[in-house]
């Protein structure tokens, strides 16, 4: 049985997510981890109170970049659990090595789902 990679490094609070296609996470490479270890990405998501919503795993390397920004880019579109705009959710991160086991989840990250911001400068013409 293969050694499970230890979890990326996620923040308590995550940046919003709204729409209904992608679900961006930044996270931080941990050092135990290398990069040619890393096949893909595990995110489990689950409402404040516990209730589970869903996994999503991704292993289309054009939907992650381990090098120069490490975010993960989650494809949201078919969840069948619908998001509720201005619902929190929990969401614990984990890598997938190249043979396709998932490794540990991370710490929990806590996410916003919201409707599209709107900027505007008041007083402007």
């Amino acid at each position: 049985m293969a050694v499970k990679l230890y979890p990326p490094v996620i923040e308590g609070a995550l940046p919003a997510f709204y729409g209904t296609e992608y679900l961006s996470v930044p996270f931080s490479m941990n050092r135990a981890v290398g990069v040619s270890e890393v096949a893909g990405f595990a995110l489990k998501i689950k409402t404040v109170s516990g209730l589970y919503v869903t996994t999503l795993k991704v292993t289309d390397p054009s939907q992650f970049d381990l090098l120069d920004t490490t975010t993960v880019k989650f494809d949201i579109s078919g969840v069948e659990t619908p998001f509720t705009v201005g619902q929190y959710y929990k969401v614990q991160l984990a890598y997938i090595d190249k043979s396709g086991q998932v490794g540990l989840y991370s710490t929990v990250g806590v996410i916003k789902y919201t409707t599209k911001p709107t900027v505007s400068i008041q007083n402007f013409n």
